[in-house]
Formats: C-alpha cells, structure tokens, sequence
C-alpha cells in the first residue's frame, strides 16, 4: 500500500483560486554547489473567487526565501 497517495479532491470541493498568474519570468542561476532561481509572477486578484486577492500562499518546502517584494516594496 502506498503512503503518498495524493489526496482525492471532489468537484464539488473545488473553489476558484484568489489569484490569477498572467505572466511567469524565471532566471536559474546554476553553481556546482546551489542553484538560485530568481521568479517573478505578475498577479491579479480572480474577481470569480469567493475571496478575490486573499492570502498569498508559497510552498516553499525545503527551500531558502532570500527575499520577496510586492510592487518594488521588500517585505
């Protein structure tokens, strides 16, 4: 039996997401030892969703967040 099964998500649990991505920039900078990616997401809130522009979640699991700003602004 295999433990990491994904969990099932029914239709009728779906809800559209608070945000939309409308571009993705990526920049890999690749070293022998690390690697940095540099993103950029341009972002809008989904006038479809239940909450438009709610919470901003990042995964980051297992990764180091240098830094990250919001229109120009580190926060």
């Amino acid at each position: 039996m295999r433990t990491n099964e994904a969990p099932i998500i029914h239709l009728g649990d779906y809800q559209a997401p608070g945000w939309l991505i409308d571009h993705v920039a990526l920049d890999f900078r690749l070293e022998p030892e690390k690697t940095r990616v540099i993103s950029r997401l341009d972002m809008r809130p989904n006038a479809q969703a239940q909450t438009p522009g709610g919470p901003i979640v990042l995964d980051g699991i297992g990764l180091e967040l240098i830094s990250i700003s919001i229109t120009g602004r580190e926060l």
